[in-house]
């Protein structure tokens, strides 16, 4: 589906929505709404009357979500057994809200239904979390640590969430069967020049057209120069 198209059906499950509320919701140009909106309506997925935009049928769209209090709830416990981070790895734990706030982001950009994911390390176990709300068609997730790969693998065994893990040096050349495959790419890259470029430039390898990717940098060991290197080479 369509981040665009996905927006607009969450948007409207809350409430029929004006054309106005609907675009508070959405990403991107106004153009690019006018064209979902109108083939939206061609399929009959959403009605307009009375000046708002309805669901034709709002039992249809389960994959809505009002929130992921269950999922989270599973994740916390599962959480509890992550191994400790280790500088070796260059390693740095994210809280469990703050990993939840990121899954809400992502699924309310549109990245999350039915795409599939490309994760390059993922001390954090987000794969997991990513996995218990049944909503991504594939995760892939390349370790170097074979604690974190051990525990992703027994965990997916035990509780059938089919997450693919492989072990995986991102100073290395993306293996081909990765190369231009995914929907989304996730990382927390080294906070370095040299670390930020490889990871990133692994990750966007990982993309097929159009793509998304979602990284973490931090205001404490990234420095102003760095982040205005990233952002004028990236």
């Amino acid at each position: 589906m369509k981040r665009t198209h996905f927006q607009i059906i969450r948007s409207l499950a809350d409430s029929p929505k004006t054309f106005w509320e609907v675009s508070i919701d959405c990403d991107g140009l106004i153009k690019d709404m006018f064209v979902s909106i109108k083939e939206l309506l061609d399929e009959k997925i959403i009605l307009f009357k009375e000046n708002k935009f309805y669901l034709a049928d709002e039992k249809k769209y389960d994959y809505i979500k009002k929130d992921f209090k269950k999922e989270f709830g599973e994740f916390q416990k599962i959480a509890v057994d992550r191994p400790s981070s280790v500088m070796e790895y260059f390693q740095a734990e994210i809280s469990d809200d703050g990993l939840l706030k990121r899954m809400k982001f992502i699924y309310e950009r549109g990245d999350l239904v039915g795409k599939d994911f490309f994760i390059l390390g993922d001390d954090d176990l987000f794969s997991i979390l990513i996995a218990l709300t049944g909503l991504a068609n594939r995760i892939v997730v390349t370790e170097i640590d074979n604690r974190v790969s051990d525990l992703i693998k027994k965990i997916s065994d035990q509780m059938n969430l089919k997450i693919e893990i492989s072990e995986y040096n991102c100073a290395d050349p993306l293996p081909k069967e990765y190369q231009h495959g995914f929907d989304v790419f996730i990382t927390d890259p080294v906070e370095t020049v040299p670390g930020f470029r490889a990871f990133m430039t692994r990750g966007i390898e990982s993309l097929k057209h159009p793509g998304a990717a979602y990284f973490g940098l931090s205001e404490i060991e990234c420095s102003p120069k760095s982040w205005h290197i990233f952002q004028k080479r990236h």
